[in-house]
């Protein structure tokens, strides 16, 4: 398009970024249910989060210096995907947002990543084929759950021992990483919430030796947020897991918050109707789809999501 100009995010520009963000969101509301909802901002922290993140990087498209666009890129070692991605609704449909995915895909690329994908709603007929006839292929779904913890009983009689972990633990943990995929390395996420303070970081010993760990998010991903989000959680065993969950939701409320999400994809060691029985609400459904890699499962329990 002629006067379209794509380049890093600007820490300046920020708040108008995340105006248009807003924007995008709420006509999505409107157009696809039809629900009148409020401006809902991302919030600053979580924005900067993403421009400093190691492996990341924050493109914006502008024309006449406005922003109209913008596409986030995240690298997990060999993993790379990408997320948040937005275009105005009045700059739809003019080749906007295949240019963003052609930078984030040519910016993964020269990661080399060996597994590069996405996840887009999965009712949503239009971004399915838009990612299809670009090459990504539908690998699995991904089920966004939460579970109000305002009626809850705070009590847990979880028997795992937890401690906090760090940046210091890395080495440690990658070779768990590994297990669920050849090159996995969540080395970002962990100095992430570190760094910009935007959770916990805990291990768990439930006897084994295996170092089940999790990342709960506990900052407002949206401005006024009252909810944890789970970001990651990587455990031996299925039984450890949910009893990691457990001591997560006693967490949560003891921090004030309201009530818990996370994100758990096909192909782990964990069963949808298990986390449904614990008390987790299904939200809405995600389709991961991916340009390079097979998509593997793994026997390990693990929850993450590639969406920002």
């Amino acid at each position: 398009m002629l006067g379209l100009e794509i380049s890093e995010l600007k820490h300046e520009e920020i708040d108008e970024l995340r105006h248009m963000q807003a924007l995008v969101w709420q006509d999505h509301f409107l157009k696809e249910r039809g629900q009148e909802v409020p401006l809902l901002y991302r919030s600053r922290k979580n924005i900067e989060s993403y421009m400093t993140k190691k492996g990341g990087f924050c493109f914006v498209a502008r024309i006449d210096r406005r922003i109209i666009g913008s596409i986030i890129c995240h690298t997990w070692g060999s993993v790379g995907w990408f997320g948040p991605f937005e275009v105005l609704p009045e700059y739809q449909n003019r080749g906007i947002g295949k240019e963003l995915v052609n930078y984030a895909m040519n910016f993964l690329n020269e990661s080399r990543c060996s597994t590069t994908g996405l996840e887009t709603m999965a009712g949503s007929s239009k971004n399915i084929a838009f990612y299809t006839k670009y090459g990504f292929k539908p690998k699995k779904l991904s089920y966004v759950l939460f579970k109000d913890l305002e009626t809850r009983n705070g009590h847990s009689d979880s028997s795992l021992v937890a401690r906090k972990i760090g940046q210091e633990d890395i080495p440690r943990l990658r070779p768990a990483w590994g297990k669920i995929e050849r090159g996995l390395d969540y080395s970002a996420e962990i100095l992430a919430t570190e760094d910009h303070e935007l959770g916990e970081m805990w291990e768990f010993d439930d006897g084994t030796g295996f170092p089940n760990h999790l990342i709960l998010h506990t900052y407002e991903l949206i401005d006024g947020s009252m909810n944890t989000i789970l970001k990651l959680l990587v455990a031996e065993k299925e039984e450890t897991a949910l009893a990691m969950l457990t001591w997560c939701e006693v967490r949560t409320q003891d921090l004030g918050k309201k009530g818990m999400f996370l994100r758990y994809y096909q192909g782990t060691g964990l069963d949808l109707k298990d986390l449904l029985n614990q008390g987790y609400v299904l939200n809405g459904a995600l389709v991961r789809m991916q340009m390079l890699g097979e998509g593997e499962d793994t026997e390990l329990a693990h929850i993450s999501c590639w969406s920002g």
